[in-house]
């Protein structure tokens, strides 16, 4: 009876194991460290990437080395190195940029830890929590590209807008209160002119700039 009941204990922890899995953002896989390759993947990323479970397998041989873009080798082996150094318990971070089956790099977020070592401490199995944020950075890139688009469309207008504007109150207000020589008048005028101008400049130069941004057709 004793025996039953641990049966039936551990069939409903493996259920729940397999429900977490399953609904998890992240993937997550076992990696044997002694072999250099996956052992158990729950096959997140293995589909987003569009690799079948045979050919993951066999890419994972040697730490993924082969599907890692090679600008990020040093740094896969920094991790790798960081692994056998840490503390028991301690997970480790690091963003990797790997190969889809069509050729194309997505970045994953991977968090690693220590599972299980060897009696001189070496680690012999260390479990992978992988998310796909390739399409979070595209956003993130995105909005820093529209921040500082914002922020110069600030400048134009605090400065190069209201410059103009400035000096057209300024040469009204002369016409209006102090009044002389025709002369006078038709050199303040000459100034008023070149002034509208100048902002009429940077109207159209805003304009065409907000025209490129948005992909609009030129009026």
């Amino acid at each position: 009876k004793q025996l039953h009941e641990l049966h039936e204990d551990l069939k409903t922890k493996e259920k729940l194991v397999q429900g977490i899995l399953k609904v998890s953002l992240s993937s997550l896989t076992m990696i044997d460290f002694i072999a250099r390759r996956m052992s158990f993947t729950s096959g997140q990323i293995m589909r987003t990437l569009g690799y079948q479970e045979d050919e993951f397998g066999q890419l994972s041989n040697n730490f993924y080395e082969q599907a890692i873009h090679q600008e990020d080798q040093p740094r896969l082996k920094d991790h790798i190195n960081k692994l056998i150094n840490s503390k028991p318990g301690q997970a480790l971070e690091c963003l990797l940029r790997f190969r889809n089956k069509e050729g194309k790099y997505h970045t994953l977020m991977l968090r690693d830890s220590v599972f299980t070592r060897d009696g001189e401490g070496y680690p012999q199995e260390v479990i992978c929590s992988a998310i796909d944020i390739t399409h979070y950075l595209y956003l993130k890139t995105k909005m820093d590209e529209n921040m500082k688009f914002i922020e110069e469309m600030s400048f134009k207008n605090s400065h190069e807008m209201r410059a103009p504007v400035a000096t057209i109150l300024g040469l009204v207000r002369l016409m209006k209160y102090e009044l002389h020589s025709p002369a006078a008048v038709m050199e303040l005028v000459t100034y008023l002119e070149n002034t509208v101008k100048r902002m009429d400049e940077v109207i159209s130069d805003l304009t065409e700039t907000l025209d490129e941004k948005l992909k609009r057709p030129p009026h």
